[in-house]
């Protein structure tokens, strides 16, 4: 090792929360028909996808989005 440093640690695995809530009545976020609505840190992050589409965790704690279902 170079330096003499210590070796990195890794990362422990991010824990991945997903809920699904409802908005209020009058909550004014719309999208076209055929989409649904993504958001993410209390709306910080808003956009609209497809019904059909999938999210999965990431391994480091990001959120994947897919067409269908991925290969194993």
């Amino acid at each position: 090792m170079k330096g003499g440093g210590r070796p990195m640690a890794r990362k422990p695995k991010s824990k991945w929360i997903k809920r699904t809530l409802k908005l209020k009545e009058n909550h004014g976020w719309e999208c076209r028909p055929g989409f649904k609505i993504f958001a993410a840190d209390r709306g910080a992050v808003r956009f609209d996808i497809p019904d059909s589409w999938l999210i999965f965790p990431g391994d480091d704690g990001s959120i994947k989005f897919h067409d269908r279902k991925p290969p194993q």
